[in-house]
Formats: C-alpha cells, structure tokens, sequence
C-alpha cells in the first residue's frame, strides 16, 4: 500500500505542468514507488486461495482412501441380508434367508455341519454369487458387485499367509495393493502388531511362529486397512483347546477395542455363547433362531436349537 502511494502522489505531481519543482517532484516519488512495488511482489507472492489449499487436503485424504468426514471416526457396517437363496445345482442351501446385523454388532452364525453357514457368510463376502435376493452394506446393494469392491475382510480358517513373506510383509500387503504412503503403512502395521501383540514377531517368517501367532497375523492383515466389516470363518479350528480359549478372548477384545461390525462363523457352543452378541442358528439352509445367547439357552424356539446348545 505505501508503494502504491508513492506511485498515485508521484503521477498527480506529473499533472501539475505549471510548476517545474512538481513536476521534478513527482518523476521521483513515481519511479520510488515502482520499484517498491516491484520489490515488495517478489518478496510476498500471493497467498494460495484458501479454496485450493482445503482441494488439496481433500485429495490427500482420498488418496489414502479416507473420506475427509471419516476422519476420526470408526467406519462400521450395518448388513442386511434380503430373501437371499443360493443353489448349487439342485441343492438348495440357503432358503429365504433374512437377516440384520447392526453397526458394530459381534454376531456368530452356529449351525451343524451343511447348515448353510459359511455359504451365507461368503456371499455376504462376495466369494459366492446368489441365486436370487439382496445383500446390502449401509442400505447399498452389493450383491452383484466383486468382492474387492465390498470393504469387507475375511479371514479364513487355514492362516493363508505368505511363507516368504515376513510379518511386516504378509500384514502391508493390502496396504501395499492400494499404494499406501510408505509412512502411513508403517504407522497402520506397528497400531495393529500393538493390538494384536504381535510386534516382537514382525521381522520373523510364518515357519517360526506358534499357531496362535499366525491366527494373530491373519487377523492382523484383515484388520490393518480398517474394512467396514470382518468375516470370519471358523478362525480358530486349526487350534488346541488351550490356544482356541486365549484366541477367544484376544478376538473379544479386538473386538471391544475396534468396534467394528463382526461376523463370525463356527459350529463349536462355546466360542458362540463367549463371543456373540447375538446368535443366528441355521439348519439346512433355514433361519431357526436369532437371540442373545442367553435368549437362546434359555428360550429355544424348537427342538432342533435346544439340542444344539445344551
């Protein structure tokens, strides 16, 4: 502004012809003035509009796929499952299945062998087509799209990881995937190695881990890159009594910590009626019951669930 000044009385000097002093006057202040102005330009550049710096804190935040409204907020999942029906050839193994799971809910679906609960659960996935109804993930149909489109992980009963891949590795492979920051995977692998007290183990191969520590890793890898929902199908099968029970606990209290919508598939009572908020009870592709496990021991609905729980 005083640059500017400089230059508006220098050029109303200019205009004064009848005096010579004026005129003299006025061809300095107006060359002072330029070259004020000139300096004082280069020295403050203008500023970014503040619109352009907010598109690209945006961008950054969309890059690592995070929605600026998500920022420090859990993503959870509520799933719904609409009049789903699923034939393999002439068998049909799920009959008019309908379903609700909650935001943030731990439900276990338990059911004998051939009940229909892991089909159920893969499709929810995206590992299995269906033959007709809905699925959807936060009131979104999904049930057509491929099952990396869906954000959900799964975690499988055998450990699935990587021999040649340490630790560290098998758990940034799907950060790797979708090119996260390399400082931003580093920061995602130590919260979840903290979490699932793995981080002694993340320089080590698969070979030189005890079951638990794999199961650990597996769920580790499913979890670092916070899907909305985790699928688990009977994650704990390969273990010893002793390993299932301090498995059952460290998935409870992943689960507290995480808040994320779980779903959970096993034929064993014991980890359903531990882990479950609610228990969904299939038989031969049917809908028998869905309840608390309380609401379930003590209050069956037929006699096929009142053998089933005890």
């Amino acid at each position: 502004p005083a640059a500017q000044s400089l230059m508006i009385f220098g050029i109303i000097s200019l205009c004064q012809p009848w005096s010579l002093f004026l005129h003299q006057y006025g061809v300095t202040l107006t060359l002072i003035g330029l070259v004020a102005f000139m300096v004082t330009s280069k020295i403050a550049p203008d500023p970014e509009p503040e619109e352009d710096f907010i598109d690209d804190a945006v961008g950054a935040l969309e890059l690592h796929g995070e929605h600026p409204d998500d920022v420090g907020h859990r993503l959870m999942a509520q799933i719904q499952i609409r009049n789903v029906q699923k034939f393999f050839g002439q068998n049909q193994v799920l009959k008019d299945l309908n379903l609700t799971i909650e935001d943030g809910e731990f439900v276990v679906m338990l059911g004998q062998s051939g009940g229909g609960k892991t089909t159920a659960l893969r499709a929810i996935a995206g590992l299995e087509t269906v033959t007709d109804g809905k699925i959807l993930i936060d009131g979104v149909e999904v049930q057509d799209r491929k099952a990396a489109d869906r954000d959900i992980a799964f975690v499988f009963q055998s450990f699935s990881l990587y021999p040649h891949m340490t630790v560290r590795e098998n758990i940034a492979f799907p950060l790797r995937a979708v090119r996260m920051d390399a400082s931003e995977r580093d920061r995602a692998i130590k919260e979840v190695a903290d979490t699932l007290q793995i981080t002694q183990h993340l320089d080590r191969k698969p070979s030189a881990l005890s079951g638990g520590d794999m199961q650990r890793v597996a769920i580790g890898r499913a979890l670092v890159r916070r899907p909305q929902a985790l699928l688990m199908d009977e994650p704990l099968g390969v273990l010893d009594a002793k390993l299932r029970e301090q498995m059952r606990a460290e998935i409870k209290r992943l689960h507290i910590a995480r808040g994320s919508t779980s779903v959970y598939v096993t034929h064993d009572q014991i980890e359903a009626m531990s882990l479950a908020d609610r228990i969904v009870i299939l038989h031969d592709g049917v809908l028998q019951q869905v309840g608390a496990p309380d609401e379930v021991y003590l209050h069956p609905t037929n006699l096929f669930v009142a053998k089933l729980v005890g």
